[in-house]
């Protein structure tokens, strides 16, 4: 989001650079963090069953299994950018082109911090510390700001020096996760005799299918960026100011659904799922009103809003009807990220990954092309298929928890 301002604010032929390399470095790590997510569920129900044997060694299992990922993954990244690029589509010069391929590489740089700081962060948070999720936001965040503002205006570095920012300030949060992580294993009271039960298979079993979930809801989110390519670079950058607002949406919401997945899953841990939903119905209240008041600007004052990001006339023009959509969409992230929450905690990832699918592949992906493209509507049509998409989504995860508390709520769940 602070690339995006700073970026729309410099310049709108660096921000759409900006927004066709992100989206493939957004795919990458969303192939990673489902580890992190993985390590939150399973952990928290081993700290629910006072497994701490358990616990203890889940945070170096895990620890070495994602720098091992994020490294072999960062690589790959860093040679395959010009070819990845070719989905997001063809800018106006080869000069951009090779900014585009320069910027894709420097965020490469950076999947090895972001693959193991996700990984503290689960295994922090399975313990109910989730106060490093602020912690992190707010080093990588305003860590960030400052380097980019320096690079970019200061030195005149453009999209590369955003990416410098952004590398940088994941390093810095990553410092901070593995501190406070490190400090909370030696505070932790294991017993003489830990349990020798396996960590990484039930790991795998609950990551996987956040994996190919993400692949397909990134994988398409590229594709659809390749729609917007199509309809220049000023629909471009207004696609990323509108995909932001997104991300920042889901972030506070996927943040407050992590909170209630560890409160379930202690519970599942003590074998208490009844109390488990009540957690879980006060977690979504909390999490409508997080959400609500970061929705505001956007709804109350977009105007003021998209001018934080661009004030090149053109951007805000082509925006400007889309942000109507967002009092469709904010609603609908709520009410799917808060269910989902409680599917999840069960360990039930694998539903939640065939609903993403459909959501992403089904609906978003075909309509935006239809609508954006085909049927001449532009930015509009292809943020109202991400609109149809959550739309999806929420229904399907509707039936999934309704078979879930259905199944569970009269009987005692074992933990994983």
């Amino acid at each position: 989001m602070a690339d995006t301002a700073i970026l729309g604010q410099y310049d709108t032929i660096e921000l759409s650079v900006m927004a066709r390399a992100v989206v493939i470095f957004i795919f990458c790590t969303a192939l990673l963090i489902p580890i992190g997510t993985a390590v939150q569920i399973v952990g928290a129900q081993w700290y629910g069953a006072e497994d701490t044997g358990r616990v203890a060694r889940l945070l170096t299992r895990s620890g070495l299994l994602t720098l091992t990922l994020g490294v072999f993954l960062g690589a790959a990244l860093f040679l395959a950018s010009p070819w990845l690029l070719v989905i997001t589509g063809a800018t106006a010069s080869p000069e951009e082109e090779m900014g585009a391929i320069e910027v894709l590489r420097i965020l490469a740089l950076c999947i090895p911090a972001v693959a193991l700081s996700g990984a503290a962060r689960g295994w922090l948070g399975a313990q109910s510390r989730t106060k490093v999720v602020l912690l992190n936001a707010a080093v990588v965040n305003l860590g960030n700001i400052a380097i980019s503002i320096t690079l970019v205006f200061g030195l005149e570095l453009g999209a590369q020096g955003a990416a410098w920012g952004t590398t940088t300030a994941h390093y810095l949060g990553l410092a901070v996760c593995l501190a406070l992580a490190l400090h909370r294993r030696r505070r932790l009271d294991v017993p003489d005799d830990p349990n020798n039960a396996p960590v990484v298979r039930p790991l795998g079993k609950v990551a996987w299918p956040d994996v190919v979930f993400g692949t397909a809801t990134y994988g398409g989110d590229m594709l659809i960026v390749s729609a917007v390519a199509v309809l220049g670079a000023v629909d471009l950058a207004g696609y990323r100011i509108a995909s932001s607002t997104v991300a920042i949406l889901f972030t506070v919401a996927f943040t407050c659904g992590s909170g209630i997945s560890i409160l379930v899953g202690h519970r599942l841990g003590a074998r208490d799922f009844r109390h488990g939903l009540a957690y879980a119905r006060a977690g979504a209240l909390f999490m409508g009103g997080c959400v609500g008041l970061a929705a505001l600007p956007v709804l109350l004052i977009p105007e003021r809003y998209v001018r934080i990001f661009s004030t090149e006339e053109a951007v805000i023009e082509a925006i400007r009807p889309v942000l109507i959509l967002f009092w469709l969409i904010t609603p609908l992230i709520v009410a799917s990220i808060a269910m989902a929450a409680v599917v999840r905690a069960v360990g039930d990832t694998k539903a939640m990954m065939y609903i993403g699918i459909a959501a992403q592949l089904v609906v978003a992906l075909p309509a935006a092309w239809l609508l954006g493209v085909w049927a001449g509507w532009g930015l509009f049509g292809v943020v109202l298929a991400l609109g149809l998409s959550w739309l999806t989504r929420t229904l399907l995860t509707i039936w999934r928890l309704r078979r879930t508390t259905a199944r569970f709520a009269g009987e005692q769940v074992p933990a994983a």
